[in-house]
């Protein structure tokens, strides 16, 4: 077998976000959810060497040929190497997509999954992939992640296999409109709170960064925490779908924080609907998200969108925050889309830990992409 370092590769695409010069000196490191490599190579076979690490969650991989999914596993602790494909003609030619299901784990710093080198026969031939019509980013929480389109709607628990990227509806949207696509997501985190109250759960806390918001010197060292350089590979459309979890808060109990003992609560009326002051502090959070992902990203149409999980009493601050964002900005390339729900679900299309199943995902996915070819913004190159 005949082994290559990935940066020695250059038809190898790696995906999601990742820092400079990922793979030439240094391995590459899988962040988030649906970042991994993708090729197209004529040989009998491929392998990659990976390297895992965790405490608490390990990671999950999903193995795609021509697009169909034919393999998802555990990646195991310590360095070894893993079978993509095997036994094909050696004139055979097959696109493969890795990809790291799991997302981001900010709860477990010993949480990794790198790849060291690809592993292939001695005639083996790369060739370059066909070029991408968009480039699109998604930023969400645990639905953009794909959480519960593994496992059956009884299971509850918290797991990492319950995380897939096979029916994520941002994956079915980038496959429709032939686009590359990156994902920046976190169960549980909000606009300007988490589903627990806690304020320092927010993805526009993080996202100008490669993945800050793991903590801790192995993180640090591999450059998770650097400033992300979004002009290496532009987004055409970001595509923001957050707001399930702040509206969760408004039910929950108050968060406390150790360092400095301030508590948190967003809170409800005795109907459960949030209160106008603060249903204006997630509004107020959606204009800053946007002025963030504007100056990260000067040439993109931005699309906020909601609705997956419903946030019925919370959806009109969000969409008048969207629009006054707009009009305060002088920004026309901004747009805001509302979901269907998975409340349109039957019971066996449900997904595991009471999340959106792959109907939902699906339904989500045909209506962004027809907003999007609508406007004709799938034509940019």
């Amino acid at each position: 077998m005949k082994v290559i370092f990935p940066g020695n590769i250059p038809e190898l695409h790696i995906l999601g976000r990742t820092v400079r010069d990922a793979g030439k000196e240094k391995p590459v490191v899988f962040f988030w959810t649906a970042s991994g490599i993708e090729c197209r190579i004529k040989a009998p076979e491929l392998w990659v060497e990976l390297e895992s690490d965790y405490s608490l969650y390990e990671p999950w991989v999903s193995v795609r040929l021509n697009g169909r999914q034919i393999a998802r596993f555990m990646v195991e602790k310590g360095r070894r190497w893993y079978c993509l494909y095997r036994n094909f003609p050696d004139g055979s030619e097959k696109t493969v997509q890795l990809l790291k299901d799991t997302q981001a784990m900010s709860d477990d710093p010993e949480h990794i999954l790198l790849l060291h080198a690809v592993g292939t026969s001695e005639n083996a031939v790369f060739l370059p992939l066909p070029q991408k019509n968009l480039t699109i980013e998604f930023a969400g929480d645990s639905i953009t992640t794909g959480e519960g389109l593994a496992g059956a709607p009884c299971e509850m628990d918290w797991n990492t296999p319950w995380m897939a990227t096979d029916a994520d509806y941002a994956r079915l949207t980038a496959d429709a409109l032939n686009a590359d696509f990156r994902i920046v997501s976190q169960s549980g985190w909000g606009i300007v709170s988490g589903w627990d109250n806690n304020v320092r759960h927010t993805i526009p806390r993080y996202y100008r960064q490669i993945c800050g918001l793991v903590p801790g010197p192995r993180y640090e060292s591999l450059g998770a925490h650097d400033v992300y350089d979004f002009s290496a590979h532009p987004a055409d459309i970001v595509i923001i779908n957050l707001g399930t979890n702040d509206y969760a808060a408004f039910n929950q109990p108050a968060w406390t924080d150790k360092t400095d003992g301030a508590v948190y609560k967003m809170h409800a009326d005795s109907g459960g609907r949030p209160l106008p002051g603060d249903a204006q502090k997630v509004a107020e959070g959606v204009k800053y998200f946007l002025r963030v992902v504007r100056e990260c990203n000067p040439r993109a149409f931005i699309i906020w969108c909601y609705g997956m999980c419903s946030i019925q009493y919370l959806a009109p601050y969000i969409r008048q925050a969207a629009e006054e964002y707009s009009a305060e900005a002088h920004d026309s390339r901004v747009g805001i889309v509302e979901l269907p729900s998975m409340d349109m679900e039957t019971a066996d299309e449900h997904g595991s830990h009471a999340h959106p199943g792959s109907v939902t995902h699906r339904r989500a996915a045909d209506r962004l992409i027809a907003y999007i070819r609508e406007r004709k913004l799938d034509q940019q190159q």
